[in-house]
């Protein structure tokens, strides 16, 4: 292998190496968002008296930044298919490796940055449910 080859090689490693890293993280952030959306549910259940309806508003919009977690990935990445293909085979091999890492940093580089904004509405999610949780802990000690 001629260097450029081997460094080729060396950054494509690292890129599938990190996208599998992001796509982990984002998996654990959907975890999340779905363990927020039960744990809405059941304060909205649990709740009582007048702290009913902010219980219940805080879960809700709890659930909300919760969805909006889930339907964060837009994926920018070239998708595969014959004509794509058959324009590839063409190409040298030095150049296709770096169109194709190329496209692996764009999809890094919208995953991460929908990472953040993922982690973000969860991380909303959780706050909004702790204080949906202390809102109807106090209305059924006060029960």
């Amino acid at each position: 292998m001629k260097r450029d080859e081997v460094t080729l090689a060396l950054v494509n490693g690292e890129l599938d190496r990190e996208l599998s890293d992001n796509a982990q993280r984002q998996s654990n952030a959907l975890t999340r968002a779905s363990i927020i959306l039960a744990a809405a549910g059941a304060t909205s259940a649990l709740a009582s008296g007048t702290g009913a309806l902010v219980a219940a508003v805080l879960a809700g919009t709890a659930t909300v930044a919760c969805i909006v977690a889930m339907f964060l990935w837009n994926s920018k990445a070239v998708m595969l298919d014959k004509d794509r293909v058959g324009d590839w085979i063409i190409q040298e091999p030095s150049a296709l490796s770096e169109r194709i890492i190329l496209d692996k940093l764009k999809e890094l580089d919208q995953g991460r940055r929908d990472l953040d904004l993922k982690n973000r509405a969860v991380a909303a999610g959780i706050g909004l449910s702790v204080f949906a949780w202390i809102v109807a802990a106090i209305t059924l000690a006060t029960k």
